[in-house]
């Protein structure tokens, strides 16, 4: 399974994915999932010494794209396309909702939808 966001404010998805599954102690001890820990990433975010507001390379697990918005959604049928057995959640952001290439991807999506595509929900 694939969590994917785009570069822009979805960090805060990513992040409590991992502070929930303890996934970012074992890389900052500090940050353990009890209420001192989970305090901790919550008043460190988006500071000069916690996390930034968007996903970077400090976050584990996290392949870093940085770069334009828009991009997600279409990485996200890619990645289904590459392999139809993959399960995706796609997080996109309020900035990248307003792009071209997300609208692109959204009426690619539409389009193949009943011929490969089996989206579960779409919340758009």
């Amino acid at each position: 399974m694939f969590l994917i966001t785009g570069p822009g404010h979805g960090a805060p998805a990513i992040l409590a994915c991992l502070a929930l599954e303890d996934s970012l102690s074992p890389f900052y001890p500090d940050l353990t999932r009890t209420k001192e820990g989970f305090g901790k990433l919550i008043a460190g975010f988006s500071t000069p010494k916690g996390f930034p507001s968007h996903v970077s390379a400090g976050v584990p697990g996290s392949i870093h794209e940085g770069g334009e918005l828009g991009y997600a959604l279409g990485v996200a049928f890619g990645a289904v396309m590459d392999n139809p057995n993959l399960i995706v959640a796609c997080v996109v952001g309020d900035g990248e909702a307003e792009t071209g290439p997300t609208a692109t991807s959204v009426g690619f999506g539409l389009r193949k939808q009943s011929s490969f595509l089996t989206p579960c929900q779409c919340l758009a």
